[in-house]
């Protein structure tokens, strides 16, 4: 801004005021008219345009009650701003675990899987074979050996004391497999004990495929 154009802007507010202060002491009187028709239309016209057109801008910055851009919003009564002009607060607390969802869809079956190794030969034709001593007061008695029929293997067996007598003093002394034949076993009377009692043995055969 040039000097001269600075001082006209600031003369002619004080030229105007001048002007009004004169023609409020002298009324109507001549020289009040005078000094009235003295003043010039645009000295008038500049002075309101340059305050009035500004009243409500701060910077050239107008304002306006609720948010817009380019538009300053005034504080409230309580020195804040309105609820409308929202600010950023602290971040909440983390909120408490959701239920657990519904159960999803049974999926679409899966393709075919690739077929299984060969397993291990399997066992056929199983049967059990028994033997028994002779019923008698013979201190000890022996079993065995109980063979498999032709072809078959043992894959088990056992041997069991036969009385009368649950407190007959008698016991297993053996009972054994004999690898690819069959099965053995030994009882004893524990002491002298005149009953009857007899010893059997069980042996468990069948083909294994080769």
């Amino acid at each position: 801004m040039k000097r001269n154009e600075r001082d006209w802007r600031f003369r002619v507010p004080l030229a105007i005021s001048v002007a009004a202060l004169v023609v409020a002491l002298l009324g109507s009187t001549p020289l009040g008219n005078a000094v009235t028709a003295v003043v010039p239309p645009f000295a008038k016209r500049a002075g309101h345009s340059r305050t009035a057109d500004n009243a409500g801008a701060v910077g050239g910055i107008k304002a306006s009650r609720k948010p817009k851009p380019g538009f300053l919003v005034p504080l409230a009564s309580n020195g804040k701003f309105p609820a409308s002009v929202g600010q950023a607060g602290a971040a909440g607390p983390t909120g408490p675990k959701g239920d657990t969802g519904a159960v999803g869809a049974t999926g679409a079956t899966g393709s075919k899987g690739d077929a299984g190794a060969k397993g291990d030969p399997g066992l056929s034709a199983v049967e059990t074979v028994t033997q028994t001593s002779t019923f008698d007061s013979t201190d000890v008695k022996t079993v065995g050996v109980v063979n498999c029929p032709a072809g078959k293997v043992v894959t088990g067996g056992g041997a069991f004391v036969n009385t009368g007598d649950p407190n007959a003093p008698v016991a297993l002394r053996r009972s054994n497999p004999v690898v690819g034949v069959g099965w053995i076993a030994v009882a004893f009377e524990t002491t002298a004990y005149a009953g009857s009692w007899s010893l059997s043995v069980a042996v468990i055969c069948a083909l294994v495929a080769p």
